[in-house]
């Protein structure tokens, strides 16, 4: 059986007991936590792990990532952003959550790619370090091609990461791909792929409901078929309706009958 996440944001206003519920009730395993979120709801740590003790929920962690850049060109930055992305780390370590995704980071304008570029190693360098120290494992993002990201493809994440690319996950975003044949490529090319991110996109706009958009998700759930990989829905969604997270579930459910698997 697959593991199912989806992300916490899709239930951004709700409580953790609803959001609990709602993993059960639709056969999924856990949820991807964005730390940001948390932060923002203000939840409060023993709360959280008892709910997820009483519903026997998986979490895994996705730092802070909002406005944060540690290859900027301002020192300050960069310090705040490492000390923001830790404060996950901590977070990951204290729910006893074993992987933290984290964003990579940007250039500060274009023409600066390689003193970028360094900066970014020598973050992940001590992100690494002090993970290792949390005993956590970190799971580096592909990014969406968009001008300013450092890290995109195989090529510019080995480039990052240098000698250390294998001490690290990657985490595959479909909705960053351009095309169904540059995921199925990535997923052969990557190694230690930890997890997917599932969402559509729509020409640029990104994360949309897995039913509205250019790729067609029988096919990519088919793709999936033979990966051991976890799987974790994304989107963000504010209220108390939770549509897209419905859609979603509704959309998945179909497709495990027909593909039989789940």
């Amino acid at each position: 059986m697959k593991e199912i996440y989806f992300s916490s944001t899709l239930m951004w206003d709700a409580s953790i007991e609803e959001m609990f519920q709602w993993v059960i009730e639709s056969g999924f395993v856990g949820v991807e936590l964005w730390a940001q979120h948390f932060d923002a709801r203000e939840w409060q740590l023993e709360t959280y792990k008892e709910k997820a003790e009483i519903y026997n929920i998986k979490t895994i962690l996705h730092s802070n990532s909002w406005d944060l850049n540690f290859a900027s060109l301002n020192k300050g930055i960069r310090t705040a952003s490492l000390n923001e992305i830790k404060s996950s780390i901590d977070l990951a370590a204290d729910l006893g959550a074993k992987e933290v995704t984290i964003h990579p980071p940007k250039e500060t304008v274009s023409e600066a790619r390689d003193v970028s570029m360094e900066l970014a190693r020598q973050g992940i360098e001590a992100l690494l370090d002090y993970s290792r120290r949390r005993n956590v494992e970190l799971s580096l993002e592909i990014m969406e091609k968009l001008p300013k990201e450092l890290v995109t493809d195989l090529k510019s994440v080995k480039e990052m990461t240098g000698s250390l690319y294998d001490s690290f996950s990657y985490t595959l975003d479909i909705a960053h791909c351009n095309s169904i044949e540059e995921f199925k490529r990535s997923l052969k090319e990557i190694n230690h792929i930890s997890k997917i991110h599932l969402s559509n996109k729509q020409g640029e706009k990104l994360h949309t409901k897995l039913s509205e958009g250019d790729f067609d998700f029988y096919e990519v759930f088919s793709i999936l078929e033979n990966e051991n990989v976890t799987i974790v829905i994304e989107g963000l969604e504010k209220g108390r309706s939770f549509n897209t997270l419905k859609e979603n579930i509704s959309l998945i459910q179909k497709i495990k009958e027909k593909l039989t698997w789940g």
